[in-house]
């Protein structure tokens, strides 16, 4: 299982990874990004995420944007 984890705040990024990581038993590999557009750029090189957690209220990409965006990449 591949997860996304999103937020632009690398301590709240960091714990979300830990928390995640042991709510599935580390049974799952989980690539975090700063960033919404670096997650995109991932996605656009193949990656797959089964699930993705995005914060909201980010710098240049929202969470909200992104979640379009990862549902239709067409749109902007």
């Amino acid at each position: 299982m591949l997860i996304f984890a999103i937020d632009d705040e690398e301590n709240v990024l960091m714990n979300m990874k830990k928390v995640i990581l042991e709510a599935v038993n580390n049974g799952a590999e989980v690539l975090t990004f700063t960033r919404c557009e670096d997650a995109l750029s991932a996605i656009d090189k193949g990656e797959k995420p089964n699930v993705v957690f995005v914060d909201v209220v980010m710098p240049g990409l929202s969470g909200l944007e992104f979640a379009v965006r990862l549902k239709d990449p067409k749109a902007e």
